[in-house]
């Protein structure tokens, strides 16, 4: 591939047309800078570019503007780019100080079969090693993930272990509590000797079965009473 040097310089409120051979040359538009003669210290240029192809396809005329800088004498009177043009475009400088644009001019005549298919090997082998790269970052990113989901897992297990262990330990303390209560029922101040005997729990009627005999003449004295003398 040729190279060479390749500038212009835009009038100031004019426009230029700069020629490009698409699929055989490009124009690579590296800085963009105001002259030695300033005609206004106070105004304001811009730069703009327009693609010529998309003015002959839309109808817009001089194409649809992009604006690349703006200069400023004394504050701004120069800045570098990074434009590759692989097709005719326009050049035009609003303001009151003329533009100067420089880059280069790149040709792809010379390019022959071999070195072409050398470069796209090489892109292909680049791009094979990032896809590769990017393979091993997801594999890492699902290990981790994997790890994460495991430690979860873990930590869950463990706090179900520990909230069984403290049921167990309460069930423990409330059958000990009913324990230590049975025992102090069982093995309390009894005094053996001082029992009540059977005729002070059965011997005696209750009140209301005592009225109940008065009143009907069913007690043991009155029916003692009534039974007549046999003759003897």
């Amino acid at each position: 591939m040729d190279a060479e040097f390749w500038g212009a310089v835009i009038p100031a409120g004019k426009t230029l047309r700069v020629d490009v051979a698409s699929d055989e040359e490009y124009i690579h538009v590296s800085q963009v800078a105001l002259g030695a003669s300033i005609k206004d210290a106070r105004a304001r240029t811009t730069l703009t570019l327009a693609i010529a192809d998309d003015a002959e396809a839309s109808g817009v005329r001089e194409g649809r503007r992009h604006t690349l800088c703006t200069l400023t004498p004394g504050q701004c009177e120069q800045v570098g780019l990074d434009v590759v043009l692989d097709a005719s475009f326009v050049l035009r400088a609003d303001g009151a100080n003329d533009v100067h644009v420089s880059g280069w001019r790149q040709t792809n005549e010379g390019i022959d079969e071999e070195e072409e298919a050398r470069v796209m090997e090489e892109l292909a082998m680049e791009m094979s090693d990032d896809e590769l790269d990017s393979d091993d970052d997801e594999d890492e990113d699902e290990d981790e993930g994997s790890d994460e989901s495991d430690d979860d897992d873990e930590s869950e297990s463990e706090s179900k272990s520990e909230e069984a262990s403290d049921d167990e330990g309460d069930d423990d303390d409330i059958s000990s509590s009913e324990s230590d209560s049975q025992e102090e029922f069982i093995t309390g101040d009894v005094d053996l000797n001082n029992l009540p005997d059977d005729d002070e729990l059965f011997g005696d009627d209750s009140d209301d079965d005592k009225a109940f005999d008065e009143a009907f003449g069913d007690d043991g004295e009155s029916e003692s009473e009534s039974e007549p003398e046999s003759d003897e």
